[in-house]
């Protein structure tokens, strides 16, 4: 098979009320370059994440993931051949009485390719799937409290692709964005090589009750330059930031530097002993 499948959009949000009914649906597609059909399913999950790296847990049905025992799938299985689509479509029934707070599910499509090619002779049986996240907003007393735990910006890189890394935590009932603004600011000429409108604007969803580790990478900065950089992280309202000066030199040209000061110093030592052994010459 050239290309998997794909779902779209790849995530919803959804404003919820207790007792309200809800639809959505997500679109699934075979590409055009596929060598087959595809069979597939579709089920709701429940959506967690585990760790400062929200590593994704879709089998435990937590506080904040109920909605997953909410959805109803109007057309749960298919078949699409190459380059056709389908769409989706799912239902979510809210209870009475549910407490406010985020709530958050996936729509999983799932492809069984039971007859896949291993080599030698042998077949094994690969499930690929895909999932469109569900992140609801159940109305009454949302909470959103938190704050930023670190925001770091590097101020010195071998390298001209540098990593900024941000903890967020999360202590309120509901998600919020992490909004992120990147300048980065050449020292010399004024230029911004990074900006909102260059890159430099971007945005995380940090779930309740979670802290989450954030590196954003930004590549092809002057390979030999000084620059400042600033980075803004607005949560909740309120706005952290972090700058530094950070000076961009490769390993190469440190050598080459270190090289060239022995090479100087070894001449101007050179140089003091042959004019002090002239000078003592013409004494004798």
């Amino acid at each position: 098979m050239k290309s998997a499948f794909t779902v779209l959009p790849m995530s919803q949000r959804f404003s919820l009320v207790a007792g309200g009914t809800y639809e959505g649906s997500v679109t699934v597609a075979n590409p055009v370059d596929a060598e087959s059909d595809f069979s597939f399913t579709v089920t709701a999950t429940p959506y967690n994440v585990v760790g400062d790296n929200y590593e994704a847990d879709l089998a435990n049905i937590t506080t904040h993931s109920q909605i997953a025992n909410w959805i109803t799938i109007e057309n749960p299985s298919g078949t699409l051949k190459p380059n056709e689509h389908t769409t989706i479509k799912y239902t979510i029934h809210v209870p009475e009485n549910v407490p406010s707070g985020g709530q958050y599910a996936t729509i999983l499509v799932s492809q069984d390719n039971s007859a896949q090619s291993a080599g030698e002779g042998f077949s094994v049986a690969t499930t690929l799937q895909l999932a469109s996240v569900i992140y609801g907003d159940i109305s009454g007393s949302l909470v959103r409290e938190g704050t930023v735990i670190e925001n770091n910006v590097p101020g010195f890189s071998f390298d001209p692709s540098i990593a900024l890394t941000a903890i967020v935590k999360n202590d309120g009932n509901t998600h919020s964005d992490a909004i992120f603004n990147i300048t980065i600011t050449n020292k010399f000429t004024g230029e911004e090589i990074v900006n909102e409108s260059r890159g430099g604007n971007f945005s995380e969803i940090i779930m309740p009750e979670t802290s989450r580790f954030i590196a954003h990478r930004i590549s092809n900065l002057p390979l030999l330059s000084f620059v400042h950089v600033n980075q803004t992280i607005y949560f909740n309202d309120v706005a952290y930031t972090s700058e530094k000066d950070l000076l961009i030199c490769p390993i190469w040209f440190i050598f080459l530097s270190i090289i060239t000061i022995i090479s100087l110093v070894a001449f101007i030592v050179s140089r003091v002993r042959k004019h002090r052994y002239k000078k003592s010459a013409r004494k004798i």
